[in-house]
């Protein structure tokens, strides 16, 4: 990133917003002890205050000037140390973070942060599960640590491992992805902003992976989540001409069977997972080339166009060529 480029970042993150000039003038109403409150876990439930309508991807700036109480959400979320320090407590340990330290915290998982002073400066990036089934899963190599922790997140039923620390520090592309991440997500790119947020989140994430210091075993993920991991690459491989009895062959279980696990670990079936991904390669090319309509249907594994006129408003409430028009 250019120097004009991360002076402006810089300027941009540690700028006080509204929530935190109010914190320190003594008139802020927390709305985070306003959240419903598990007695059982003695933690508070974030997503009603935080994660309705957000994208697959939403990258923030952690507010300072207050402590964080114990809470839990039904996303993902990255924690990275952007500058100064921070105590983050997960599962009953303390962390500490400190600049390229990234902590990943499993859905249901309870963590807390002390307050944030005016330097310490931390991005949070939350993922929906759909995000990490229909685009991530399926892009990592089978026997790593960071697919046991993704997989074990889409399992509802799995607690095998529920939060991870690295330090990323002496990383010098990842930073720089990161940066660029973070860039995007305060800078919009007036065009492709969701594709390039998707792009960058993904190829961070692939760097990540030689920064943990080992690929772990097979034997650290269950059978049935190997099932899952590989189902999920192969969709994403061949999702134009697969077929649900194709994938389950390929993995070695029947499709009964792969159905039933896709339903348990993602939450959806082989044909909502098929068609998601054939609806976005539609849009994708309705808005990026000149192809027909039938041309499109075709490329993703259409070969009714009634059909698939269908299922696109369906998926995308307005039919192909409203949508190529939105575009002009």
């Amino acid at each position: 990133m250019d120097q004009l480029r991360a002076t402006r970042l810089d300027s941009a993150l540690r700028a006080v917003n509204d929530i935190e000039a109010e914190r320190l003038a003594g008139t802020r109403v927390s709305r985070l002890t306003q959240a419903p409150f598990d007695k059982a876990r003695g933690a508070y439930v974030f997503d009603t205050l935080y994660l309705e309508n957000r994208p697959p991807i939403a990258v923030t700036r952690h507010d300072r000037f207050s402590p964080t109480p114990p809470h839990y959400h039904y996303d993902i979320e990255f924690n990275i140390m952007y500058a100064g320090s921070l105590r983050q407590v997960i599962d009953g340990q303390e962390v500490r973070l400190s600049p390229g330290t990234i902590s990943l915290v499993d859905t249901k998982t309870v963590h807390e942060l002390d307050s944030a002073g005016e330097g310490d400066i931390l991005i949070n990036i939350a993922l929906s599960k759909e995000f990490l089934s229909e685009r991530l899963v399926s892009a990592l190599p089978a026997n790593n640590l960071l697919t046991t922790f993704f997989v074990n997140a889409l399992n509802s039923t799995s607690q095998q491992v529920n939060y991870l620390v690295f330090d990323t520090s002496g990383e010098k592309r990842l930073q720089a992805t990161i940066e660029e991440l973070i860039y995007e997500s305060f800078f919009p790119s007036p065009n492709m902003h969701t594709e390039f947020l998707d792009q960058l989140f993904r190829l961070a994430v692939m760097d990540m992976l030689g920064c943990i210091d080992a690929n772990v075993a097979y034997s650290r993920l269950s059978k049935s989540n190997l099932i899952v991991a590989d189902a999920l690459r192969l969709i994403d491989q061949q999702y134009p001409s697969c077929t649900l009895e194709g994938v389950a062959r390929e993995v070695g279980v029947s499709a009964p069977y792969l159905t039933t696990l896709l339903k348990r670990n993602v939450g959806k079936s082989f044909i909502q997972l098929v068609t998601s991904k054939r609806m976005a390669l539609a849009r994708e090319l309705l808005l990026t080339t000149d192809v027909t309509v039938e041309q499109v249907a075709h490329s993703c594994g259409y070969e009714n166009l009634s059909f698939f006129y269908r299922k696109f408003r369906e998926a995308h409430g307005c039919n192909p060529r409203e949508l190529r028009m939105r575009r002009a």
